[in-house]
């Protein structure tokens, strides 16, 4: 059970030790070029298969089962040796023969040679020989002195495996005559047991034939048994394969099921996660639509609300300008009237002051002599009263003065407030013309919006039709989401500067800059390289990966910020075939750019051409797969995708314009909300400025009393101190109180009209400038508030956003009943690959128990074929250890049964029971040893025959005679190097690794030339190698390939020099977790080398 679990471990360990599922089975197959017929088999094409699971390991001869041992012979018969296993060289196998001791390395030699297989094959000869009886002489010969001359004779003549024998020279003659003595005495005792010995031989030859027939008769049977069991294990090797191969397909099939569902799973993952996103992008548009529904109700209402309000305010500023109308044609009428009155007012009081002046001077004149009593006096205090008089006017002038400065500036004021009333309505009728002018813009823009909205629907609609090529080609739209994606420009910005400031800190050269910095263009291409390329601008050009790996590591310590770098030793331009049309023209032609950067460049513009419009943009990228701008930023992607920037641009102007309003319509109320204060500010003025002007005409008369009292002062200065009044004056004093006070009845009835006309003019101005004015202004000002363009046009975008709204909401609901029919297809998809694979895997069981079964016949079969052949051999071995017959011997019982044939040999075995101490091979000895005689007999001639020529030479001069003997024995082999023609040697131990690699490639090659095989496989032989000496390894091969024997040498290297000489380079590629071999030039291959020799420096 142990070994049965440690087989099933190796299996699995064979078959797959990695990431990933875990394989049942696997199998590897070699395809030999057999043209040459070095294999024995007659096909030009042999495919050798070896299949591995966990229960079972077979071998397969061009879909034939066949075992490992057949496979072995047949590998021996094409050359490949057991004893050389030095036709595919690993690196541990070149670091054991450099640390190989001497006797290794003997045992090596001898293993190559071929020694060891002679000495394994000698001793089987001669266990042979000895079971055969045909030692049984020599043994007991050997056990005399002489018989070691016997055995060496005998073995030599008679043996014919060996091929190689040291022949013993040099014996004494003594020897040979005790030999020649022993074997007459054994041939005298030999010819006594021959008569004997010849009734035994023709009961032996009736045994014999016995036996020969039994044995002839078991063989046959033995023959068809093997032969009906071959048909059977043909047969059942061709069920095993039969099962193996469904097994295989159900595998694929489950496999290539299971890609699908993988597939189908991640579809479904991506249609669910994309419809969530749809569902959580309805319901948003659902909200948004209702929200939409409410503003617009709520827009509506408030510009019903603003109609009624407006409408309202109309009324009423008929109704308060028909009261201001007539409060004006009464006001027209009173204003006269009262300016009479105040007039006949003004006259009246300064009638009664002229009459009070009068009879003051009368009275003043009358008492002046009871006052003063000189005219000096009088003239004095009339000189002090005119002085004081004369303060008060001068103080009286500068209120005057003042007042009527007050009045200039409130003029002055009230000029400039009209003005900039003036100046604000002018404004306020530019802007409204402004505001207009881009109400009517805005809707323009609303129009083209809602135009270039329903060609995007337009296309939304044809994108639904193309959904299905759309749901293929997911796999490039994500590649080409990810080459969407860009660092945010903060942290670009931050980048770029923090790569000069490390660039002068740390003194790094090789720092060229952006590539925005290291372009230039026509202005009317800025556009499209700044969509094309994008943050692609901002990536740094370095001169290699080192110098960016060093900023890289600074900019990581510092944080400053993420950079892409462009490495011009790492950038290989795409070779592009660009259409040759004129309404399409490469990008990368149009920039102006240092020749050294055009890697870098073509690397980012490249695939880019630049079209005319759209269509010619869409033909030339289906066509020539290119990706296709026009000088306006419309892309087209070479994978399908296209950008518009129309939408955006009017909706940006939209945008615009719609904030230009606003501002403007903020600036008109501004505007009239200065006019408002200015004219609350203008009627303030007009207030001040009346009272300004009536304290004015108080102070004027005030100082026209004062001029007519300082008169009076000086005109009685000029008259003499009286203490009487002259009858005129008593007269005039008389007559002017009564005028006086009838003056001053007039003047009470003049000022009760003047109040009662000033009371009803005030009633009326104030109604005006207060009331009716100020109500007009309230109603013009609400009516100004009422926003005739904003809110309907708010209304508009509102009931267009709407509308998009519902679309998008009707659009997402398409796409989610799209989404939902998908995932029910994909889900049928699923569930049918499921039962799909249920079934295969019913069917894989099945299949693999009846390839248990069937390899479990086979073992059997082969178990009984085994034994067969064992019968087989064995009968064999015993027909031919019977010795040569005769056919008569065979056709006398070839007519008997076996059970008639074993009868008679037990009768002929007790027969020869009676013949037991016969010498059994007298007779064979009897002939040996005469033979055996006459040789050294012969041998002792020629030895007398030297002997008498030695003799002879002794006879004329002196000679000296010398019997040497040598007996070698090699413990091991030393090697000994001299890397050049006068050096000294120098043993393995003093050499570097380098050179220890070298000896033994020399020694590999050597054993190649001693057996050489069909091909060699050699794993990075020339790791360890200095570049010297793989040059020379690689001439080494390249030599022994151009040879006549045509040996196929395939090496494995990461150095150049074995792929200057070979002639045709695979190269391994990682893709998909999965190893691709595919045939490339020696252009890549030594490219491919210097990348990675570059990589690892």
């Amino acid at each position: 059970m142990s070994k049965l679990l440690l087989r099933i471990s190796a299996a699995k360990l064979t078959v797959l030790e990695g990431v990933g599922h875990q394989v049942g089975s696997a199998f590897v197959e070699i395809v030999f070029d057999n043209s040459d017929n070095r294999i024995p088999v007659d096909k030009d094409e042999i495919r050798l298969r070896r299949a591995i699971g966990l229960k079972k390991d077979e071998y397969f001869l061009d879909g034939k089962h066949i075992t490992k041992n057949e496979v072995m012979d047949l590998l021996e018969s094409a050359g490949f040796s057991r004893s050389n296993p030095y036709y595919v060289v690993q690196q541990g196998k070149i670091a054991l023969l450099t640390m190989m001791k001497d006797s290794e390395r003997l045992d090596l030699l001898k293993e190559i040679g071929g020694t060891r297989v002679y000495e394994e094959k000698r001793c089987e000869s001669l266990k042979v020989m000895q079971d055969t009886g045909k030692l049984s002489v020599c043994t007991a010969v050997i056990l005399e002195p002489p018989s070691l001359f016997l055995v060496h004779a005998w073995v030599c003549r008679k043996s014919n495996t060996y091929s190689r024998m040291t022949c013993l020279t040099g014996i004494k003659r003594s020897h040979i005559i005790q030999a020649v003595q022993y074997l007459d005495e054994k041939l005298r005792e030999l010819d006594e047991e021959k008569e004997e010995l010849r009734k035994y031989q023709q009961l032996d030859k009736q045994r014999k034939s016995l036996e020969y027939t039994i044995y002839e008769k078991e063989l046959h049977d033995t023959r068809e048994k093997l032969e009906q069991t071959e048909d059977e294990r043909t047969k059942a090797s061709e069920e095993s394969t039969k099962m193996y191969d469904r097994v295989e397909k159900a595998h694929d099939e489950c496999r290539s099921l299971d890609e699908s569902l993988a597939g189908l799973t991640k579809e479904l993952q991506t249609m669910n996660k994309k419809k969530e996103t749809v569902e959580a992008l309805k319901t948003e548009a659902i909200t948004k639509k209702a929200k939409l529904e409410l503003d617009e109700n709520d827009l509506k209402e408030r510009i019903a609300g603003n109609i009624q309000s407006k409408n309202d305010a109309l009324e009423q500023i008929s109704m308060v300008e028909r009261e201001m109308q007539d409060s004006l044609k009464e006001l027209e009428v009173i204003t006269p009237l009262y300016e009479s009155q105040v007039d006949k007012e003004k006259q009246t009081t300064k009638r009664i002051m002229e009459l009070e002046k009068k009879l003051n001077i009368l009275y003043q004149k009358q008492g002046r002599a009871t006052q003063f009593s000189d005219k000096a006096n009088r003239d004095k205090w009339l000189r002090k009263e005119i002085k004081d008089l004369m303060r008060v006017l001068d103080s009286t002038m500068g209120q005057e003065q003042k007042l009527e400065d007050e009045i200039f500036g409130l003029n002055t004021d009230l000029k400039e407030r009209d003005a900039h009333i003036k100046n604000h309505e002018v404004e306020i009728s530019e802007l409204d013309t402004h505001i207009s002018k881009s109400h009517e813009q805005f809707n323009i823009k609303k129009r083209e919006r809602d135009e270039e909205h329903k060609k995007r629907r337009e296309k939304w609609g044809e994108e639904s039709q193309l959904s299905s090529e759309i749901d293929k080609l997911k796999t490039e739209l994500e590649r080409a989401k990810k080459n969407l994606d860009h660092a945010t420009p903060g942290d670009v910005r931050r980048g770029l500067i923090s790569i000069k400031r490390i660039c002068s800190e740390h003194k790094i050269n090789g720092v060229f800059g952006p590539l925005v910095e290291l372009v230039d263009c026509d202005e009317k291409f800025f556009t499209a390289v700044e969509v094309t390329a994008g943050n692609s601008l901002f990536h740094v050009v370095v001169e290699n990966d080192d110098i960016s790996t060093k900023i890289i590591k600074h900019l990581n310590s510092r944080k400053g910020g993420r950079v892409t770098f462009i490495p011009l030793n790492r950038v290989n331009a795409p070779h592009v075939s660009y259409p040759q049309c004129s309404d399409a023209i490469p990008l990368l032609r149009r920039l102006k750019f240092d020749s050294k950067f055009a890697p870098a460049f073509g690397q980012v513009f490249g695939r880019t051409v630049v079209c005319q419009d759209l269509n010619v943009a869409t033909r030339v990228a289906k066509g020539d797969g290119l990706d296709c701008i026009t000088l306006e930023g419309d892309q087209v992607s070479r994978r399908g995708g296209m950008t518009d920037q129309q939408i955006t641009q009017i909706v940006t102007e939209q945008q615009r314009l719609e904030s230009d309003w606003k501002h403007s319509r903020l600036q008109v109320e501004q505007l009239k909300q200065e006019i408002a204060n200015e004219t609350k500010q203008k009627h303030a003025i007009h207030i001040a400025l009346e009272h300004k002007e009536k304290s004015l005409g108080d102070v004027r008369i005030q100082m026209e009393q004062l001029r007519s009292s300082m008169a009076m002062k000086e005109a009685e200065m000029a008259t003499e101190l009286v203490d009487h009044l002259t009858p005129e004056e008593t007269e005039e004093l008389s007559r002017l109180n009564p005028e006086i006070e009838d003056v001053k009845d007039k003047l009470i009835a003049f000022k009760t009209d003047r109040i009662e006309t000033e009371t009803r003019k005030a009633e009326l101005e104030t109604n005006l400038s207060t009331n009716l004015k100020r109500r007009i202004d309230e109603l013009h000002a609400t009516i100004a508030s009422i926003d005739d363009y904003s809110l309907p046009s708010s209304a508009g975008l509102e009931t267009q956003e709407l509308d998009d709204a519902k679309l998008l909401v009707e659009e997402f609901t398409n796409e989610l009943q799209g989404l939902c029919r998908s995932i029910d297809e994909k889900t049928k998809q699923v569930k049918k690959i499921k039962d799909k694979k249920e079934k295969l895997k019913t069917l894989q069981d099945d299949c693999e128990m009846k390839l248990q079964d069937a390899n479990k016949k086979l073992e059997e079969l082969f178990s009984l074929r085994n034994t067969l052949l064992s019968k087989q051999e064995e009968y064999r071995k015993k027909i031919m250890g019977l010795g040569p017959f005769s056919s008569e011997s065979f056709d006398m019982y070839k007519q008997k049964n076996i059970k008639e044939l074993q009868k008679m040999l037990h009768g002929c075995s007790e027969q020869l029971q009676q013949f037991s101490h016969v010498n059994k091979k007298a007779l064979d000895q009897y002939v040996n040893f005469t033979e055996q005689r006459e040789e050294l007999q012969k041998r002792k001639a020629e030895l007398d025959a030297g002997d008498e020529d030695r003799d002879h030479d002794d006879e004329d001069g002196c000679g000296e005679a010398a019997t040497e003997r040598r007996v070698e024995k090699y413990d091991g082999v030393t090697v000994k190097v001299s890397f050049t023609d006068q050096g000294e040697t120098r043993s393995m131990k003093q050499l570097s690794g380098g050179q220890k690699t070298v000896v033994a490639l020399a020694l590999i090659f050597a054993i190649q030339k001693c057996d050489p095989a069909p091909f060699y496989l050699f794993d990075e032989i020339d790791a360890a190698l200095d570049t010297q000496y793989r040059t020379a390894v690689g001439n080494m091969i390249r030599g022994l390939a151009d040879d006549s024997v045509s040996t196929q040498f395939i090496t494995t290297t990461f150095r150049p020099e074995l792929v200057k000489v070979a002639d045709k380079m695979y190269g391994v590629f990682h893709k998909n977790n999965a190893s691709i071999v595919k045939v490339i030039s020696k252009e890549q291959a030594l490219n491919f080398i210097q990348i990675d020799q570059s990589h690892d420096t």
